[in-house]
């Protein structure tokens, strides 16, 4: 009668026991040893990678972060430092667009946006939406996000830049009481959003709105953004 190998036993082999032909020994510890030193070293990689150093601005905190064409890091929770090119125009004109949506939705201070990302002259269109969005309060019930499908560079020169983001919208609230359940809502618009090299970034200096196009529509303008080729990636900064 055959007998039932008990598998209860953790080991090298079967029961325990050595696998035929594999040498027992010291030589059985190095693998251990050598892959807790790789794991240290990784370790290391990435602590000097992501650690935060000091920006030299009075009261802010620069964290260093990595992507192809910028924020290469945060000041007061703001993105900053982007490549000079017209990725960087785009990808500074979607990240101005998503904390913006922070600052509306009290995530954000709307004075740190101000300071770190708007150019010296903004337009009056600018200055009343950073208004508007100044000392809001945030509400755990309320959650609105602005997800960017394509971002269009219009125009541009090495001095400034327009970049057109095609957005939906998706908000989240209660439908009655503190106690009703949640409702979803969808909506798309279309942000323009002007961007001039000042101090060795891309600073927004005008701001422009409109709802649409919905998905659904099946042509647009001959002359409008969407008709011009977007970029193929969004390096897109989410704040929580």
């Amino acid at each position: 009668m055959k007998t039932k190998t008990d598998y209860s036993k953790v080991g090298p082999g079967i029961d325990g026991a050595a696998a035929p032909g594999r040498k027992t020994g010291p030589r059985r510890w190095l693998w251990p040893v050598a892959g807790l030193a790789t794991l240290a070293v990784l370790i290391l990689v990435v602590a000097v990678a992501c650690g935060g150093s000091d920006s030299g601005e009075s009261g802010s905190k620069t964290e260093a972060i990595k992507t192809a064409h910028g924020p290469s890091a945060l000041v007061d929770g703001v993105p900053r430092g982007y490549t000079h090119d017209k990725a960087g125009a785009r990808t500074a004109a979607v990240n101005f667009e998503q904390a913006m949506g922070h600052a509306r939705s009290g995530r954000l201070d709307a004075s740190a946006l101000r300071e770190h990302a708007v150019g010296e002259n903004p337009s009056p269109a600018l200055q009343s939406v950073l208004d508007n969005a100044t000392d809001r309060v945030e509400h755990e019930d309320t959650v609105f996000n602005g997800v960017p499908l394509v971002a269009t560079v219009t125009n541009f020169t090495p001095e400034a830049a327009t970049v057109s983001i095609w957005t939906e919208g998706i908000a989240q609230t209660r439908t009655g009481g503190p106690d009703s359940p949640m409702g979803v809502s969808t909506s798309y618009s279309t942000t323009t959003v002007t961007l001039a090299w000042e101090g060795e970034d891309w600073k927004a200096t005008d701001w422009a709105f409109e709802p649409g196009p919905k998905p659904e529509d099946a042509r647009f303008p001959e002359d409008g953004p969407l008709s011009q080729p977007g970029g193929q990636g969004l390096y897109v900064f989410y704040r929580d």
